[in-house]
């Protein structure tokens, strides 16, 4: 369940930045202020199944946080969630 990107980062991709270490091409926008909750855009190709369920799963649990909440998320949550 990616959700799509809106009209302005389909209307402008290089307002998005790839994400280098993947090995499909999937690229990133975070919209963050203080104050305000992050936004985030993540695009990855209906090819790539695996990447655009991670995907999903950081929208999910990081858009709408609070910029905080999200720097509070730990770089090692992926190991902690159950596998299939």
């Amino acid at each position: 369940g990616l959700p799509p990107l809106p009209q302005h980062l389909i209307d402008d991709r290089d307002a998005m930045e790839p994400v280098e270490e993947c090995t499909a091409p999937v690229f990133l926008s975070v919209d963050a202020a203080a104050g305000e909750p992050v936004r985030i855009f993540i695009d990855a190709p209906p090819e790539a199944p695996t990447t655009r369920g991670f995907a999903s799963i950081l929208i999910e649990g990081l858009d709408g946080a609070m910029p905080d909440e999200v720097l509070e998320t730990p770089n090692d949550f992926s190991a902690s969630m159950p596998g299939p």
